[in-house]
């Protein structure tokens, strides 16, 4: 093989190794409660809640508040399995949106 054909197979080979990875960001002050975020959704349909697998040692539930309205809170932190998901409720472009933590014990 030669030297061009090499360098296009290690960039070929490059790119194609650029895989989307997300994960969710650690929580930097474990202990301590998270400001109030507010967001505004931008599209009209199902809100859903994946679980990503983080426990502690509470029982919480993730929720969120449509529009100042509390709507059923789900994704057990004890109860869950990885990947598992929630619809947290039906909401329409512009909606005001807070989430919360509900623990349970």
């Amino acid at each position: 093989m030669n030297i061009v054909a090499r360098g296009l197979t290690a960039v070929a080979a490059g790119l194609l190794s650029l895989v989307a990875q997300a994960a969710p960001a650690a929580y930097p002050n474990a202990g301590h409660e998270a400001p109030s975020s507010s967001f505004v959704a931008q599209a009209s349909g199902e809100l859903v809640g994946y679980y990503t697998g983080l426990a502690g040692g509470y029982t919480d539930l993730v929720g969120v508040r449509i529009n100042g309205v509390d709507h059923a809170a789900g994704l057990s932190s004890h109860g869950s399995a990885y990947g598992d998901s929630f619809v947290l409720g039906t909401v329409s472009a512009g909606d005001s949106l807070v989430f919360f933590i509900d623990a349970t014990d």
